[in-house]
């Protein structure tokens, strides 16, 4: 079954300050998919909340039982070679763990964690340059190399061609074992890769996503924002590390610049709010329960 929500795509641009903002010329994360009105927002909600109240009653108290979730993770590696045969793209397992080791610290507490499973190696420059900006090419890859998405958390590494970092779908758009279902990213966005984006903080941003969370800034000022109550308004993505930002005076807290889930740089991030945890585990139990057995 095709996935009719386009993922989330963060691209790295070169983007000058916005009008009024205080944000300087500064690599940028910058999503270019659809983003939700509020009324797309209020229904996917509700939808939300009759899932979660249908969930059967030992998901919905995992949590309180079980703590933590060990997620299992098939990280794909998609290179090319160059006219002198030397792999571009080609990821090292110690570069791997290296990012599950970066995803473990960052949701620590949060109730997953994740080990790695598997890595696949496949060389094909089409998909290596294409992956991140055609779907059709998304179709190939996904198709032929997901390991069991009900059960698994695949991970995508590739190139692009616009500067995307990455992108991901969430638990509600499609059936737990759609194939599409997953995480890619762009291959220097891993650990030791080009700053200010090569952290391997991409990834943690593109999990919470398929975990879940929306942007910090989603909802702009509005009073259910992101949907999380505990993550301050903000009006607009945070670039670089923007500390001290209130972009939605008169309401409670300053901009989330350092949540995962906002756009500054990999240096600047480094929380998630307990709502936002709260929501990741109802999420999955709504959604994705056989991670949970």
């Amino acid at each position: 079954m095709r996935l009719h929500l386009l993922p989330f795509l963060c691209t790295l641009l070169l983007s000058q300050a916005l009008a009024g903002g205080d944000d300087s010329a500064v690599p940028t994360r910058i999503c270019g998919t659809r983003t939700f009105s509020d009324t797309e927002r209020a229904e996917r909600e509700a939808r939300f909340r009759l899932a979660y109240a249908g969930a059967r009653s030992e998901l919905r108290t995992t949590w309180s039982v079980v703590k933590t979730v060990t997620l299992p993770v098939w990280f794909h590696v998609i290179y090319k070679r160059d006219s002198d045969g030397r792999r571009l793209g080609f990821v090292p397992k110690a570069v791997v763990q290296k990012q599950i080791d970066v995803m473990n610290k960052a949701y620590r507490g949060s109730g997953f964690q994740f080990r790695l499973a598997g890595i696949s190696r496949t060389e094909n420059a089409t998909w290596f340059d294409g992956c991140m900006d055609d779907s059709t090419l998304e179709e190939s890859f996904k198709a032929l190399l997901a390991r069991n998405p009900a059960r698994n958390l695949n991970m995508y590494s590739c190139n692009s061609a616009s500067g995307t970092l990455g992108y991901a779908y969430f638990p509600a758009d499609g059936p737990e074992g759609d194939y599409h279902h997953g995480v890619v990213l762009k291959y220097d966005s891993l650990p030791g890769g080009a700053d200010p984006f090569g952290d391997g903080i991409t990834a943690v941003h593109e999990v919470g996503h398929y975990l879940g969370l929306y942007h910090t800034f989603e909802g702009g000022c509005s009073v259910t924002g992101d949907e999380v109550s505990d993550t301050p308004s903000e009006r607009r993505p945070a670039f670089g590390c923007a500390v001290y930002r209130d972009s939605c005076g008169g309401r409670v807290g300053k901009d989330p610049v350092a949540n995962y889930m906002d756009y500054s740089d990999d240096s600047c991030m480094s929380t998630f709010s307990i709502g936002q945890i709260e929501r990741m585990q109802q999420q999955v139990s709504a959604y994705r329960p056989a991670l949970l057995e």
